[in-house]
């Protein structure tokens, strides 16, 4: 079954043999369904692991794909994402597979195309605040730095426009850090990590821009 298929190549990926991974990942990218996207959403964190970064690019990219896909619960261009509005997605995993397909960007140094990548995506999944930071990443990469700013500001405001009293604190730190950074040169490094940085946590590692972050999805 192909949810086998995915979580044998996650189990592989967090013992380091990262060519089994990728060939168990990609023997459940065929049928287009959410489990196929999740599949090429972590052959594309293997490549990016080895090396590959256009060819991880070209995978999000179709991963992405699979999930605006009107038969994956995508209501088109002019539907909602999580009761948004102006946004198409299939759900957090999509989101989650946008902001890889940002910091892959980073990675390969391409921080103004990063950075456009982040703005559409934004369009498709504006409540994620995985794609946020990793929005407010690229802009910072790019020399935008008001920009970044106002990614986060956008995502605290949301928040607080839908009844949540406290926004999350990743937006909150960030946006935070970012301020203090416009009066002064910071002393030490920003709660956003640096374009590509590789967080571990439980055995298993993924693209993150916060701890809490992932891009290596699991089937249940």
């Amino acid at each position: 079954a192909p949810v086998l298929h995915l979580n044998r190549g996650i189990a592989l990926a967090a013992q380091g043999r990262l060519q089994e991974a990728r060939r168990s990942f990609k023997r459940c990218t065929g049928k287009a369904s959410r489990v196929a996207a999740q599949c090429r959403h972590n052959v594309a964190w293997v490549l990016l692991e080895q090396g590959h970064a256009d060819r991880a690019i070209q995978t999000l990219s179709e991963a992405a794909a699979l999930l605006s896909a009107p038969e994956n619960g995508s209501k088109g261009s002019g539907g909602p994402e999580n009761g948004s509005k102006g946004g198409r997605s299939g759900g957090a995993g999509h989101a989650r597979i946008l902001g890889s397909l940002v910091a892959a960007r980073l990675r390969r140094g391409d921080a103004a195309g990063a950075w456009r990548e982040a703005e559409a995506a934004l369009k498709i999944a504006p409540s994620s605040t995985h794609l946020r930071l990793q929005a407010a990443l690229a802009a910072r990469t790019a020399g935008r730095p008001s920009d970044a700013r106002k990614v986060l500001q956008d995502g605290i405001a949301a928040g607080r426009g839908l009844g949540i009293d406290d926004p999350p604190l990743q937006l909150l730190q960030a946006h935070a850090a970012l301020l203090v950074e416009a009066l002064s040169p910071p002393a030490g490094d920003l709660p956003l990590n640096e374009p590509g940085e590789i967080a571990v946590e439980g055995g298993v590692s993924y693209l993150a821009t916060t701890p809490d972050d992932t891009a290596l999805e699991g089937g249940s």
